[in-house]
């Protein structure tokens, strides 16, 4: 998502969408540890408390009560209209996915390796088997 983003055109670099990115989590995370309601166009965030209260005195309990934060589509999200139907994925085959390939030797992204360096991999079904270092 984020090589979209920073496509050419977009006027956006890849640090400034990274810092926007960063700034939003932030914003977000801390509009919710304050106990606000937050609300965009992507998504909507509230926070309640879970648990039985036995009596209009009854005050929060960490053993008993839970901090929950629901969320739910926001109003551009909610209202997308499907080109297509679904079509099923068979997933007795999970592989893993790659998104992002960063080498850090030479700070660049979704490209080859560089033999005894560090690499950043973004994606989804990774596993380090710290063993190995092979």
């Amino acid at each position: 998502m984020l090589d979209d983003m920073v496509e050419e055109g977009t006027g956006l670099t890849r640090p400034q969408a990274l810092a926007y990115f960063e700034k939003l989590i932030q914003l977000v995370s801390r509009y919710l540890t304050q106990g606000y309601f937050v609300s965009t166009p992507l998504f909507n965030y509230r926070v309640g408390i879970a648990g039985v209260f036995d009596s209009l005195h009854d005050t929060f309990d960490q053993n008993t009560h839970k901090i929950r934060v629901t969320a739910s589509a926001g109003a551009r999200i909610r209202t997308l209209h499907w080109s297509q139907s679904p079509i099923k994925i068979n997933l007795s085959v999970i592989m893993p996915e790659i998104y992002e390939f960063i080498n850090c030797a030479t700070d660049t992204y979704n490209l080859n390796t560089t033999i005894n360096n560090i690499a950043i991999i973004h994606g989804n079904r990774l596993n380090f088997d710290k063993a190995d270092m092979a």
